[in-house]
């Protein structure tokens, strides 16, 4: 049972460190100002930047993105939600796996698309499903509320019911135009790498080598792990290595005392029979001859 309990306890660390790479990646570049920002300052897309991201060891894939904060509105609920825009070479496997209905969204052709791809739990609190219109919603400081109508393609279930809830992916250009942002700039790239547990030390290295670089381009960029994005959630998967610790502890306390109780056992059981053994062997007293 001890040894269930621990496999299950592994299972669901690596489970939610791979949901949330689905998300988030494993490393990510952005603006040093709009590190877990919705709204951030936008980055200029370089060719630099990118090759230095691919002399990474361990590099895999990249991807630019860009996200913006909105509000989802139906007649019959609201929700607050980040537009997350893609291109056509964004690693669609992860939401190719949840997706639960419809289709993914066309992103990065010829003709701008308004699809978007959005979860089964925010879809069933607003009541859409693929092919539905939804209205979203876009403030801005000072400014009056921008509208914007999309098409629902695809409904997507992960099982992370925060990231769900907030999270739909659009075409890059989708969210470039709401931010009024030309289009060479995006909010970030994202990376995924060979192995997730070099996620930290790979954002280490990468971003040693912005910081000291002399290009332009490379100013005032952050390199950020998911761990480092999302620390409440990796916070508390590290909790449970307090829980695997305990069961290892008490594995080897009961481990030690059956050997103990065992050993034990053979002992008392084989007692009389040294006993008797002992006996046998001593010469019979002679009675003496009065």
């Amino acid at each position: 049972v001890m040894i269930l309990a621990m496999a299950v306890i592994m299972g669901f660390k690596r489970e939610v460190a791979r949901k949330m790479t689905g998300f988030a990646a494993h490393v990510a570049v952005t603006d040093i100002r709009g590190v877990n920002a919705l709204d951030a300052q936008p980055v200029r897309r370089s060719a630099h930047v990118e090759e230095l991201i691919r002399r990474t060891d361990g590099f895999v894939a990249m991807a630019p993105y860009a996200v913006k904060g909105g509000i989802v509105r139906t007649a019959d609920a609201v929700g607050e939600v980040m537009l997350k825009g893609v291109e056509a070479d964004y690693d669609w496997s992860y939401f190719r796996e949840w997706l639960v209905a419809g289709e993914l969204p066309r992103v990065g052709g010829e003709v701008r698309t308004k699809d978007i791809l959005l979860s089964q739990a925010l879809a069933s609190k607003l009541r859409l499903g693929p092919g539905d219109k939804v209205e979203m919603l876009f403030v801005e400081p000072g400014e009056l509320p921008r509208r914007d109508r999309f098409k629902v393609s695809g409904l997507y279930a992960s099982g992370m019911d925060d990231m769900d809830e907030r999270m739909i992916l659009t075409d890059l250009r989708n969210v470039q135009r709401l931010a009024e942002w030309s289009g060479d700039e995006v909010s970030g790239y994202e990376i995924l790498l060979e192995r997730a547990s070099d996620a930290d030390a790979c954002a280490a290295r990468l971003g040693h080598a912005l910081l000291y670089d002399d290009d332009p381009a490379t100013a005032n960029l952050a390199v950020t792990s998911v761990a480092e994005r999302y620390p409440n959630i990796f916070d508390w998967l590290r909790a449970h290595d307090v829980n695997a610790a305990v069961i290892i502890v008490i594995m080897l306390v009961v481990a030690f005392f059956n050997m103990a109780s065992a050993l034990l056992i053979l002992v008392l059981e084989r007692t009389r029979m040294i006993l008797s053994l002992i006996h046998i062997s001593e010469p019979t007293r002679r009675t003496p001859i009065s």
